[in-house]
C-alpha cells in the first residue's frame, strides 16, 4: 500500500454505508461507469472512458493485423481504444486520503480532516446522491481483509491520473510492458494479463477524487455484484455536512 494513504473515504448514502461497514462490497464494472455519464449525463461518478485507452494524436499510423495492403494515417484526432472483457470486470472504488486533507496534526495519529472548498463542491457535484461518508482509520487493514475474504484474483492501487494528450514515460511504465530489441529501440505492449491496468487510468479530470481501486481482474459481471468480507473494524460514519465541517480522527 501506498505509505501517504492515510485514510479511505467512501461517499454513498447512508443505508449503502452501513452495508459496506458490514462487510457487504459492492463491486461495479466500467459498464455501468460510462452509462451513468453517456446516459444521465453525470461525468464524475460517471466516465464514458472508462477502461479505455483515451489519447489525443498529433500523428499515428495503424496498419490491419492480418494484411499489409494498407496502413491507415491519422494526424490531429483524439481517439480511444477498447479491450475486450474490460468493460464487465468488478470494480470497486474508494479514495485514498493522504495528509493533504487535513488542516491540522494535534499529535500521534491525531488528525483534523478537512477538504478545501474546490474539493468539497466537486465530491459534492460528482457524486450527487451522497448524503454520508464512510471513513476508513486504518487502510492496510481494510486492504488485507478484502485479500483475506475475497479469493478471486484481485489487483488494487491508487488510479493514475493523465492528460489525454501526453503519453509520458510515468504513464507509459505504469501501463505497459516494455523491452528493448535488438536494435536498442523501445517496444511497448499490452495483454490479456495486464489489460486490466487501464481500469487504474483516468483523464486528470477526475483527480480531485483522488480514487483507489479494487479490480477483481479475471471475475466478470453484467451487473453490480456484492462480494462479502469481515465487518469493517475502525471506521466512523458521518453526514456530508459535518465531514466537510471538518471532523477530527484518531488513526490507526
Amino acid at each position: 500500500m501506498d505509505r501517504n494513504i492515510l485514510f479511505l473515504a467512501k461517499f454513498s448514502e447512508l443505508s449503502n454505508l452501513k452495508k459496506l461497514k458490514n462487510g457487504n462490497m459492492y463491486f461495479s464494472n466500467a459498464e455501468n461507469f460510462r452509462k451513468i455519464e453517456e446516459e444521465q449525463f453525470i461525468r464524475g461518478q460517471g466516465d464514458k472512458y472508462d477502461g479505455m485507452f483515451n489519447i489525443f494524436t498529433v500523428s499515428a499510423k495503424f496498419i490491419p493485423n492480418k494484411s499489409t495492403d494498407n496502413e491507415y494515417v491519422v494526424n490531429n484526432i483524439p481517439f480511444s481504444i477498447d479491450f475486450e472483457g474490460n468493460k464487465n470486470k468488478a470494480v470497486f472504488c474508494i479514495m485514498a486520503g493522504t495528509k493533504e486533507n487535513c488542516i491540522e496534526y494535534e499529535g500521534k495519529n491525531h488528525y483534523k480532516i478537512k477538504f478545501n472548498k474546490e474539493q468539497s463542491n466537486l465530491i459534492k457535484n460528482h457524486f450527487r446522491n451522497a448524503d454520508s461518508v464512510l471513513i476508513i482509520k486504518n487502510p492496510l487493514a481494510f486492504i488485507e481483509n478484502i485479500h483475506t475474504n475475497i479469493k478471486n484474483h484481485i489487483c488494487d492501487n491508487k488510479v493514475f491520473y493523465y492528460k489525454n494528450n501526453r503519453l509520458t514515460d510515468k504513464f507509459i511504465n505504469f501501463i505497459f510492458q516494455t523491452n528493448f530489441n535488438n536494435i536498442g529501440k523501445r517496444e511497448m505492449s499490452i495483454n490479456q494479463n495486464n489489460v486490466h491496468r487501464f481500469l487504474l487510468c483516468k483523464d486528470e479530470f477526475f483527480k480531485l477524487q483522488q480514487e483507489y481501486r479494487f479490480i477483481l481482474y479475471d471475475t466478470f459481471i453484467d451487473e453490480p455484484r456484492t462480494f462479502f468480507i469481515n465487518p469493517i473494524d475502525d471506521c466512523e460514519i458521518y453526514t456530508l455536512d459535518d465531514f466537510f465541517a471538518g471532523i477530527e480522527v484518531n488513526m490507526k
